[in-house]
C-alpha cells in the first residue's frame, strides 16, 4: 500500500482492481473473481473461464488432485466430477464436450 492514486494496479506483486472499494487488492472479495487478462475483480468470469471460490480467481482449467478429476463445463462455467447428460468427458482437455474429438469414441 503506497497511499497513492494510480491508474492501474501494480503487477509486482500482482494486484486486482476492486471497483467496489476503488482499491488494489491481492485477493478479490468473496463473490468476485480476479480476471487473468485485465486484472479486475468481476462477478462473472469471461467466456472460457470459471470462478474458483477458493482462490477468488478466474481459472481456465479445473484444478485436480490425486483422487478427483474435475471437468470444466462451459455453459455454467463450473467444474464437475462427471459431465451432464448429452455431453462427454474429454480426458485430454478435462472439459465436457458435446462431441468427442477425432480419433476418440463416446462410451
Amino acid at each position: 500500500d503506497t497511499r497513492r492514486c494510480v491508474l492501474q494496479c501494480p503487477s509486482d506483486p500482482r494486484t486486482f482492481s476492486d471497483n467496489v472499494t476503488q482499491s488494489c487488492v491481492t485477493k478479490c472479495p468473496d463473490g468476485t473473481f480476479g480476471t487473468p487478462t485485465n486484472y479486475d475483480c468481476v462477478e462473472t468470469c469471461p467466456d472460457g473461464f470459471y470462478g474458483d471460490s477458493d482462490t477468488n480467481l478466474c481459472m481456465s482449467t479445473c484444478t485436480t488432485n490425486t483422487s478427483v478429476i474435475l471437468y470444466f463445463y462451459a455453459p455454467n462455467t463450473s467444474c464437475l466430477t462427471a459431465c451432464p447428460e448429452y455431453s462427454y468427458a474429454d480426458n485430454t482437455t478435462l472439459t465436457c464436450v458435446k462431441v468427442c474429438p477425432p480419433d476418440s469414441f463416446a462410451n
